[in-house]
């Protein structure tokens, strides 16, 4: 599930989103409206308000829906991996995007970038670049940066970073990367 916490008197209290369970997997603000993404292949989202509820908004259509950024364009990033559940790999990032009017509605979705993707996992957006955790090619665990270009399409990917170990998720802090690795 997803949880809101709050400080209360007697410490801190959750407060799930989600009417059920699900296995949640990146999550993502645009202005008032929280996105979320499951393994049940859907995407969620809900109004940001006294008691957010999410609701599926749009089926996407993976078996391993992960990581999940807001872009500068205002799009949604996330990757297809590492381990789908029910189907084949098939590792990519995904842009999907919203209606101006409607940030419940999403108006297409597609394909981004697949270049040197063997078992994406984390997503992040930082300095006009998409960056993905990656079990890749190049190396057990990596970080690869795919630029975003002036029409919004991806840029030729490239290693960021790489070490023995599986690479999980990642944030940025100033000029530093946080990063969990899997088995170090």
């Amino acid at each position: 599930n997803v949880f809101e916490i709050t400080r209360d008197d007697d410490g801190y209290a959750a407060t799930a989103l989600y009417d059920g369970t699900c296995n949640f997997t990146g999550l993502a603000i645009i202005g008032e409206v929280l996105y979320a993404n499951c393994f049940d292949g859907r995407l969620y989202a809900a109004q940001l308000s006294a008691h957010p509820a999410l609701q599926p908004i749009h089926d996407l259509g993976l078996g391993a829906p992960n990581g999940l950024a807001a872009g500068p364009d205002g799009a949604l990033y996330l990757v297809n991996g590492p381990l789908p559940t029910g189907s084949l790999p098939a590792p990519k990032i995904v842009r999907v995007r919203l209606d101006p009017a409607d940030p419940f509605h999403v108006v297409e979705q597609r394909d981004w970038a697949s270049a040197g993707l063997l078992a994406p996992n984390g997503l992040q957006i930082h300095d006009g670049a998409v960056y993905v955790s990656n079990s890749g090619l190049g190396g057990l665990g990596e970080i690869r940066r795919y630029p975003i270009n002036a029409d919004g399409s991806a840029g030729k990917a490239a290693q960021s970073t790489s070490r023995l170990s599986v690479t999980g998720d990642f944030s940025f802090v100033g000029d530093a990367v946080l990063v969990a690795y899997v088995g170090t």
